[in-house]
């Protein structure tokens, strides 16, 4: 019989609870890789990214490509 496994709903980097949604980061080497983070501390880890990597998610490549 499967067990059900919780997880809790808040940010890995500045544990806010009241965010309606995360978002899971995968960057690479940062402290706060594969964890969920709220839009604010998803954006400020995203920023410290190299160009490189940032090409790398697909919704930034699509803005790249628009401009």
């Amino acid at each position: 019989m499967l067990k059900k496994k919780y997880i809790a709903y808040q940010c890995a980097r500045c544990f806010s609870t009241d965010e309606p949604r995360l978002a899971w980061f995968c960057g690479s080497g940062q402290v706060f890789d594969d964890c969920f983070l709220c839009k604010r501390c998803f954006s400020e880890c995203f920023n410290k990214q190299t160009q490189q990597q940032k090409e790398e998610w697909g919704f930034y490549a699509e803005k790249q490509t628009t401009k």
